[in-house]
């Protein structure tokens, strides 16, 4: 993947350590390809930031708009994956990661609910405003999927 033809911006990159560091207070290892934009744009925003997936209750077919990634820079408060993760810990669960928002405050997760140690797990959406139980969606069966998945609002 050429990392310049698929984000548009972001911030500074973090180093491998800080990387490795949330990965271990999470208690997770993200897939190579999400680490490698990590390590190129922190907060990164893609070029092309839409995708469609199956509403979990309905199946009625939605669309999603990525906003940027979450950021790993220390000191980021509110902005940080890890505050992200301990704020919804309760309504999302053991085992979901928020790694992006989208502009109506709804979340792109990866899935560890089948174990932390899958090095590449599945995508999801979660609805912050839908009821429990009805508010995770699939998306991808990974990371790489989800990423060829997405598209510019002219295609």
């Amino acid at each position: 993947m050429m990392l310049k033809d698929i984000i548009l911006e972001g911030r500074d990159p973090v180093s491998i350590d800080v990387l490795e560091k949330i990965e271990g207070k999470l208690g997770v290892t993200f897939p190579n390809s999400f680490k490698e934009i990590i390590l190129y744009k922190d907060s990164a925003v893609f070029k092309k930031s839409l995708f469609k997936f199956k509403e979990f209750i309905s199946g009625d077919e939605w669309r999603g708009c990525l906003g940027s990634i979450l950021s790993f820079a220390p000191g980021l408060g509110e902005l940080g994956i890890l505050w992200h993760t301990q704020k919804f810990k309760e309504q999302i669960g053991d085992g979901l990661i928020p790694v992006a928002e989208d502009p109506g405050g709804d979340f792109v997760c990866f899935d560890y609910r089948k174990g932390k140690d899958n090095p590449n797990p599945p995508i999801i959406y979660w609805s912050h405003e839908s009821p429990e139980n009805e508010d995770i969606s699939y998306v991808a069966d990974n990371f790489d999927d989800f990423i060829n998945m997405l598209y510019g609002s002219e295609e």
